[in-house]
């Protein structure tokens, strides 16, 4: 009892002299960059749709669309964080929708750095998941991805800041048509210059304009860069 406790001793110690030794050069900085909350100004981005929900000026909504940020002459940096508030509004089926193909399919939400670029998949900076705002009751349950990436499994709104608000068009009479997701992501990146696209794969399968059967908008968009 004794050598082991000596032992648990020891290793603490050890784990506490290297978190000490780290110098300040060495923590990683992060350098804010840029916030856009939609009420005004849309320097170097494209697709500038803004519609109001909740009461806020929102970018959206959007369906089988999106939007770019693109920046040149960055600082030096390692990695991109970016925070935003997602809003998915009305019928979002997850990771099995019946498109109308006869094969299940997603209604996939994605982010991907640089899209123009002729590389790899394997080599793209890239997160595709998915959203809910089915039903989910035991045994039967629309699911989603999220926080996951595609396809994972996850119950319906999981991670949802705000799981139930009011619905934007085709529910907008139901206080369960809206979730709100408060996101936060890092990716890595080195490069002097960048283009961050937000888009969607939304999969229709009702007789309803697509926009108003399903649609994402999103707002407070931060974009930090952090150097090691």
């Amino acid at each position: 009892m004794l050598i082991n406790l000596s032992k648990r001793l020891i290793c603490l110690t050890f784990g506490l002299l290297l978190i000490f030794s780290c110098s300040p050069e060495e923590l990683p900085i992060e350098i804010p960059f840029y916030f856009y909350d939609f009420e005004s100004g849309y320097t170097n981005i494209d697709s500038v749709y803004v519609s109001e929900f909740d009461g806020d000026k929102v970018l959206g909504p959007f369906n089988n669309s999106g939007f770019s940020v693109q920046w040149q002459g960055l600082p030096k940096h390692d990695y991109v964080k970016l925070t935003f508030d997602l809003y998915i509004h009305d019928t979002w089926e997850g990771n099995s929708n019946d498109s109308g193909t006869g094969l299940p399919d997603h209604d996939a939400w994605i982010i991907e750095f640089d899209p123009h670029k002729n590389v790899k998949s394997s080599e793209k900076i890239y997160f595709e998941t998915t959203f809910s705002n089915g039903p989910c009751e035991p045994g039967w349950c629309f699911g989603q991805s999220y926080p996951n990436e595609f396809p994972f499994y996850h119950d319906a709104r999981t991670g949802a800041a705000v799981k139930y608000m009011q619905g934007r068009c085709l529910y907008a009479d139901s206080p369960y048509g809206t979730s709100l997701y408060k996101i936060e992501k890092i990716f890595p990146h080195r490069e002097s210059s960048m283009v961050i696209a937000f888009y969607d794969r939304l999969k229709q399968d009702a007789p309803f304009p697509p926009l108003c059967e399903e649609s994402w908008s999103l707002d407070n968009l931060n974009i930090s860069l952090i150097r090691r």
